[in-house]
């Protein structure tokens, strides 16, 4: 998967996740944040930040925020279910 902005690719195996530079193809970095398999990433990214989620069997939704790997790893959910996937919307209350 790629960012939005095409700047970095990811990927996982199993329960890692593997951060490349998408121009020069070196790792930047890899997370083993999971206890279990990733089972979906999506690329949430605007021109100043770069958001990879990261959905797993463990029943964990986490955050990783790209140009800040230091403190950049947020669970943003502990599900008492498996959650398989995620989907990101817009919400326009104007409607």
């Amino acid at each position: 998967m790629l960012t939005t902005n095409n700047e970095f690719a990811a990927a996982a195996v199993r329960n890692v996740l593997y951060i490349w530079d998408a121009q020069t193809g070196s790792l930047v970095n890899s997370f083993d944040d999971h206890f279990a398999r990733i089972t979906a990433l999506l690329s949430v990214s605007n021109s100043h930040v770069n958001n990879v989620i990261s959905v797993s069997l463990d029943r964990t939704i986490k955050v990783l925020l790209i140009h800040d790997v230091s403190r950049s790893r947020y669970c943003i959910a502990q599900r008492q279910k498996l959650t398989e996937n995620v989907v990101l919307g817009l919400w326009d209350n104007r409607i």
